[in-house]
């Protein structure tokens, strides 16, 4: 089974992750990164998500806020704990084609590698 590679490269602050997936064999991305933080001073489980057709590409990054934007205001989720991404591949039928949950650890300024060890 071919296993995509996962990385997540975290900005300075940890209020931007880029998701870098590579060696996807399907036509359709979609990750939740589900976790615990602090939003206006309340621990809550929370998270991002996004989706995204690939059109024959192998590859997909995007960078992603750590929180939430309304009006060009921004709320940054902190005191991130708990953290996983679960990620679906789907083929072209809208079936799903490859799934798993990597846990994962927000560290500001650094590059987490989430794809399993062979």
């Amino acid at each position: 089974d071919k296993q995509p590679k996962v990385t997540l490269n975290f900005s300075s602050d940890a209020r931007y992750v880029t998701v870098d997936i590579s060696d996807i064999y399907a036509d359709q991305v979609e990750y939740n990164l589900i976790y615990d933080a602090m939003v206006k001073g309340n621990k809550i489980q929370t998270g991002v998500n996004a989706s995204e057709k690939l059109a024959g590409k192998s590859s997909y990054s995007k960078r992603q806020l750590l929180g939430s934007e309304s009006s060009g205001k921004f709320s940054y989720h902190t005191n991130i704990e708990n953290a996983i991404m679960e990620l679906t591949l789907r083929d072209s039928q809208n079936r799903s084609v490859f799934t798993n949950t990597y846990p994962f650890t927000v560290s500001p300024g650094k590059t987490q590698d989430l794809s399993p060890s062979p």
